[in-house]
C-alpha cells in the first residue's frame, strides 16, 4: 500500500501531467492501496490530467470488493477509460 500511496500522491500533486495508461497488475496491491488511487481519481475529476486515462491494469493484485468498490467509485467521472482489468 505504501508504494500505491507514493504514486497516489505524485498523481495528486500533479506531478505527472498526463496519464493514458497505468499498468499496476502484479504489484500486491491491497484494499488500502486501491483507496488511495481511487481518492485520487474522484479528486481528479475536477482536473484534467487523469481524464484523458484510457488504460487501467490491476490484475493479480489482492484488492477486495473496497478497494474495487473504491475504484469503480473513482472512475466514474473518467470517460476516456475503455480498457480496465
Amino acid at each position: 500500500a505504501d508504494g500505491a500511496r507514493a504514486l497516489a500522491k505524485a498523481l495528486h500533486q500533479g506531478v505527472i501531467f498526463t496519464l493514458s495508461s497505468l499498468d499496476l497488475s502484479h504489484n500486491l496491491l491491497k484494499n488500502g492501496g486501491a483507496t488511495a488511487l481511487a481518492d485520487v481519481f474522484l479528486s481528479s475529476a475536477s482536473s484534467t490530467h487523469l481524464l484523458t486515462l484510457s488504460s487501467l491494469n490491476l490484475s493479480h493484485n489482492q484488492i477486495g470488493v473496497k478497494g474495487a468498490k473504491a475504484i469503480a467509485e473513482g472512475l466514474t467521472a473518467n470517460t476516456s477509460l475503455t480498457l480496465l482489468n
